[in-house]
């Protein structure tokens, strides 16, 4: 779709809307144009941030659909397109902003990385600017790459694209491709990486659970695993005053 194009990597501002000249529906916001004479242009976007438009004859009360054929290349034709490609992207510049990624749960997780870790994604290939690679700020070392991919390279017989994540596991990647929304890794080392599915299958905090793995994986810093009840001890400030303690078994092993 046209609409796809063209707002592809920018999402909404709701409040814009209004004042650019959209009104507010049930199902989202509506804006219409009079484009040239004896036609208008309506755009549609939804409550999910898709944006759907039409060029309505208004002589023959039908939608116009010939701007949209590639092979009709006519003077006339033409400047239907024209005008309103010029329209969505105007409605484009006063209404959305630029996000660096396509879906809306992969600029969500990728901001959580950015507030927790401090890292933003790399855009390292000009023929693959929908793919962002996660750095460790200590190594370097890759520990999360967003990529737009179709969606058949993952779910069978799916159609369209989605946003996908790789994080690396070790050895639980076997199990973990077990779950839904977990597959084997795409375009990565399937022994130790996967491949999470960004289209809200799996909650935000599911997958930061596994980017938080990634992360520590990929950390050129020894770390503790201290296998105590959370429910008797205080493990966030237990060494704060010393790096040494006693813990001592309540009931059972904690």
């Amino acid at each position: 779709m046209l609409e796809d194009e063209i707002f592809k990597k920018y999402t909404v501002d709701w409040n814009l809307l209004v004042s650019y000249g959209f009104i507010k529906e049930e199902k989202g916001y509506r804006y219409v144009r009079n484009q040239v004479p004896g036609f208008k242009a309506i755009v549609f976007v939804f409550k999910d941030g898709h944006v759907k438009g039409t060029i309505w004859d208004t002589a023959l009360d039908e939608e116009y659909v010939n701007y949209r054929i590639e092979s009709q290349n006519g003077t006339f034709v033409s400047e239907i397109r024209e005008a309103y490609i010029a329209l969505l992207k105007d409605i484009r510049a006063h209404c959305f902003k630029e996000t660096p990624f396509v879906s809306r749960q992969a600029n969500r997780i990728a901001q959580r990385i950015l507030e927790e870790y401090q890292v933003s994604p790399e855009f390292l290939w000009k023929r693959d600017p929908l793919s962002g690679v996660f750095r460790h700020p200590k190594n370097g070392k890759w520990f999360g790459i967003i990529q737009h991919i179709k969606a058949d390279k993952l779910k069978e017989k799916a159609p369209g694209f989605i946003d996908i994540l790789n994080v690396k596991l070790d050895e639980q990647c076997a199990v973990k491709i077990l779950e839904p929304g977990f597959y084997p890794a795409y375009h990565m080392n399937k022994k130790s990486w996967i491949s999470v599915c960004l289209d809200d299958t799996l909650s935000d905090e599911e997958i930061m659970d596994v980017v938080k793995q990634s992360y520590m994986i990929n950390s050129p810093d020894p770390y503790w695993l201290i296998p105590a009840n959370a429910n008797y001890y205080d493990m966030v400030h237990i060494f704060d005053n010393t790096d040494t303690t006693l813990l001592e078994t309540v009931g059972t092993y904690v």
